[in-house]
């Protein structure tokens, strides 16, 4: 599968590679994980469906834009703050959910905004 190799890049700098590489790889995995679990929510019928389709559609226009322009910088300042607002969202949106992954999802986005976007 094409999406599988990380596109090479006009990065020189070993973190910044490392930065590129993290961006397409976590793009990658959710742009898989996230309609089989949309589906499976379908299929349960939990309202949270409506979030992970979007959050898929999301995730598949990162990974467009990655794929053309080579430069994660805007990817992964959108992701941060989109992936912030859907946590909000889902957690103030849903009450009556279930919400033992989204602490878990607020951890994992901090520390990829700390790796990637440093002091911004």
């Amino acid at each position: 599968m094409i999406l599988q190799k990380v596109p090479n890049t006009h990065f020189t700098d070993t973190y910044d590679i490392a930065r590129f590489k993290l961006t397409w790889r976590i793009c990658l995995f959710m742009a898989v994980v996230l309609p089989l679990l949309g589906l499976a929510l379908l299929f349960v019928g939990n309202p949270v469906t409506v979030p992970t389709f979007a959050g898929f559609g999301v995730i598949a226009s990162f990974l467009f834009i990655l794929y053309k322009t080579k430069k994660y910088h805007l990817v992964a300042m959108i992701f941060t703050i989109v992936g912030a607002f859907m946590c909000a969202l889902v957690l103030l949106a849903f009450p009556d959910q279930y919400h033992f992954v989204d602490a878990m999802w607020m951890m994992i986005m901090t520390l990829y905004a700390f790796f990637t976007l440093g002091k911004i």
